[in-house]
């Protein structure tokens, strides 16, 4: 099956709580070295990469990669000091975003991580004027998926079951109604809880 896609065309952002004494780093942080942000990223995309990510895979497809920026990999951080979120920026030509490789620790959620990262991103794109980015996702990821609609991202319906698998996670969230983008992207048009135009 197909991943789910979204835009976010310049939002705003809602405002973000991370728990009492977490933060957020980029990679440029001087608080972590380079193996520890190697081995944070990957315990928090455990679930993504499947338990078999090394660091040398880290660097060689991310830390490396010439579409993120030196500054684009962002971690949240416990008070403690472990890492427990990671997003990462990507710029694609056109100067198109996009909000990559999104993962938390299974066993530290709640905190406020995830969407603080999400956040780091979009605000990345605002900082430097990327005016539209997207995402690929899975209808599974109903926790992520309600940051990246707070965050201003959108359906984009460009397949021709989009409409039912977005119906579905509309009525999981109790949304009557939700702008998304058409197969052409064409400018948002506000659809009803069935995604009819209105």
């Amino acid at each position: 099956m197909a991943q789910l896609r979204m835009v976010w065309k310049d939002k705003i952002p809602a405002p973000v709580k991370l728990k009492a004494g977490c933060y957020v780093v980029d990679r440029t942080t001087d608080k972590f070295t380079k193996e520890q942000l190697a081995d944070g990223w990957i315990d928090a995309c455990v679930e993504l990469n499947r338990g078999t990510w090394t660091r040398e895979q880290f660097y060689e497809t991310m830390w490396n990669d010439p579409t993120i920026p030196e500054d684009g990999i962002f971690f949240a951080v416990t008070p403690e000091g472990r890492i427990f979120s990671t997003a990462t920026v990507q710029v694609r030509p056109g100067h198109i975003g996009n909000l990559h490789m999104v993962g938390s620790c299974e066993d530290v959620r709640g905190m406020g991580g995830g969407r603080a990262v999400c956040t780091a991103v979009v605000d990345y794109f605002r900082r430097h004027e990327i005016k539209e980015a997207y995402l690929n996702t899975d209808d599974f990821r109903k926790p992520a998926i309600k940051i990246y609609l707070d965050l201003g991202y959108r359906p984009y319906l460009y397949a021709p079951d989009m409409a039912e698998r977005w119906h579905a996670l509309m009525d999981y969230f109790g949304i009557e109604e939700l702008e998304a983008y058409d197969a052409e992207l064409h400018e948002m048009t506000m659809f009803s809880h069935r995604f009819e135009d209105r």
